[in-house]
């Protein structure tokens, strides 16, 4: 889905890395024009529970600049306790970076998160 989106650091504090395995842009055009609002659905697995939290950085495609987030939420959880996540945004590099801290031990932590942003397209429209 757009926008194509790689977790480019990921320390899972175990073998495996954080993965992407999803995402969605609602609304999925962004506008050139104007700055709008938009919510970003990121599916993210690998995430260890491991007493440590975990972080992962995603950087927005270069066509799209990032104005704000507005919060992060947690839509879909799969083990208890993870329903916070906090995160810090570079505006400059339109990334956002996660941390997530899972406080049971199961494998294949997988966190359906919600991010509520302002976005604004840049030189060229991003078109999806």
């Amino acid at each position: 889905g757009y926008p194509k989106l790689q977790a480019i650091e990921g320390d899972s504090g175990n073998q495996s890395e954080v993965q992407i395995v999803n995402s969605t842009l609602n609304p999925s055009k962004v506008s050139a024009e104007s700055q709008s609002r938009h919510e970003l659905e990121i599916e993210v697995e690998n995430i260890s529970a491991d007493g440590g939290g975990d972080s992962f950085t995603i950087s927005l495609p270069d066509a799209v600049d990032l104005i704000e987030v507005h919060g992060v939420s947690v839509a879909n959880i799969r083990i208890d306790g993870t329903n916070e996540i906090s995160y810090s945004e570079n505006k400059s590099e339109s990334t956002i970076t996660f941390t997530a801290n899972p406080d049971r031990s199961v494998n294949d932590v997988r966190l359906q998160l919600v991010v509520d942003t302002t976005l604004a397209g840049s030189d060229s429209a991003a078109d999806g």
